[in-house]
């Protein structure tokens, strides 16, 4: 059965940890409870899935640490554990990276807070959202994974913004292969920090790596992206549109790039307009819902589409999932057969995920994880079963038990069929991360400074 594995975040924002949940009953917590140092994890954790060059599973837990200075890079300690225990993951390796003070004989990665990982053979790369200190660029990086010694080779592609005094930001990365060449395929956003609050969001990046000649192919794509999902020969590439806003921002989009010919070439964009009208409690004509757009799965033979928004007072999230086909969205449309479920989550916390596995498919809407019938229609009676919940997950630390509030990322860390177009086993997904942060969080964030 499928593992996930999600970051914690306690009560009152009190406690942070790693569990795992395998079914309704098999929730393993905690998993991870300190950093690399022995210290408390970060108030910012983060899961993402890889494997080591020996095909041995791996995740990779960031405990993040957020910089003091507005848009300016923070720091991680990584730890590399092995998930198929319960609890108490073992701890494989370490890595750091933009520390005040370099901990010796500790690997050092140019990528502080990465939104994305691919392994190919010995080689893993990560996509980093920060920029390089002291810089406005955004990295992906290659980091060799042998006998589980995790050092960092390079820095194979640099993305800055054209425009001066604009930050470049990773968020997204994954794999096509087209039978004969690999390639990484990442999406990268350009931004401006005008406050603490407030950000300015230009045209979105697609980029096309040849992992063996290195040759960069690039595209134009729509402003803050969120995510990209490889799948046959496209990528589907959700954005916000710009910051995001109650109700959903209305320039949010869902684009479909052809990857075929070795570049991404835009062919087919569905706007939030496009999105199914829903039944609104204690009225009689359905409303539109406005956006936005997060992410896409595939999983026997239908297409999924998730989009989600804070309510008007940023205290829930509305969201739609909207079955169709591969065939429909690539060309523009959502279809007639389309079907969809809606509902809500709160707290307002923004991890949401599909998660593939083969046939098999997972929603997380940031308090709760469900599996998903893709025998049956998303719309039929019993299509989504609910795993767990945040609440479900307990730390205790010392004389104090924590119960979990919500959750900080996830990440499908083991996967029962899942290959990487060359045959090799490999975790079926990227990190599913925040997608923004709920302005109530930075309110009780700067309380406690």
């Amino acid at each position: 059965m499928s593992k996930i594995s999600l970051s914690i975040v306690g009560q009152n924002y009190q406690g942070y940890w790693v569990g795992s949940v395998e079914g309704v009953n098999k929730i393993g917590d905690p998993c991870v409870t300190k950093n690399i140092l022995n210290e408390d994890l970060s108030s910012d954790p983060q899961v993402l899935p890889i494997y080591n060059s020996g095909a041995n599973l791996r995740t990779l837990v960031n405990s993040y640490q957020y910089a003091s200075g507005v848009g300016e890079p923070g720091s991680a300690l990584y730890g590399i554990y092995d998930p198929s225990t319960t609890v108490n993951w073992a701890l494989k390796a370490k890595a750091q990276a933009n520390q005040a003070t370099v901990y010796p004989a500790i690997p050092v990665w140019s990528v502080t807070n990465p939104y994305g990982a691919v392994t190919v053979g010995n080689d893993l790369y990560l996509i980093n959202n920060d920029d390089l200190p002291g810089t406005n660029t955004a990295v992906i990086t290659k980091v060799n994974t042998a006998n589980d010694a995790y050092n960092q080779e390079e820095v194979v592609y640099e993305f800055t913004p054209e425009e001066e005094g604009w930050k470049g930001a990773g968020y997204g990365l994954s794999l096509y292969s087209n039978g004969e060449t690999n390639y990484l395929v990442a999406v990268f956003a350009s931004f401006k920090n005008t406050d603490f609050y407030n950000y300015e969001y230009q045209s979105s990046k697609i980029v096309m790596i040849d992992l063996t000649t290195k040759a960069v192919t690039e595209a134009e794509a729509n402003a803050n992206v969120s995510g990209v999902t490889v799948e046959g020969d496209y990528a589907y590439v959700t954005s916000f549109g710009g910051a995001q806003q109650a109700g959903g921002n209305p320039e949010s989009k869902l684009e479909i790039f052809s990857l075929s010919d070795g570049e991404p070439v835009l062919t087919a964009t569905i706007g939030v307009d496009a999105i199914p009208a829903i039944d609104q409690p204690g009225s009689d004509t359905p409303v539109a819902f406005g956006g936005d757009y997060i992410d896409v799965a595939f999983a026997n033979g239908k297409a999924y589409v998730l989009a989600a928004h804070y309510d008007d007072y940023y205290t829930k999230y509305d969201y739609i999932i909207i079955q169709t086909t591969a065939a429909d969205l690539q060309d523009g449309v959502f279809g007639t057969g389309a079907k969809v479920l809606t509902g809500t989550a709160t707290p307002a916390s923004p991890t949401f995920a599909l998660l593939p596995d083969g046939n098999d498919l997972y929603f997380v809407d940031g308090v709760s994880v469900y599996s998903i019938d893709t025998s049956v229609d998303i719309d039929a009676v019993g299509a989504l079963t609910q795993w767990c919940t945040a609440a479900n997950f307990t730390l205790t630390d010392g004389e104090t038990t924590h119960t979990g509030y919500s959750f900080n990322s996830v990440a499908l860390v083991i996967a029962t069929a899942a290959v990487d177009g060359t045959g090799k086993a490999v975790p079926a997904s990227v990190t599913k991360h925040k997608h923004g942060v709920r302005p109530a969080a930075i309110a009780k964030e700067e309380e406690e400074k």
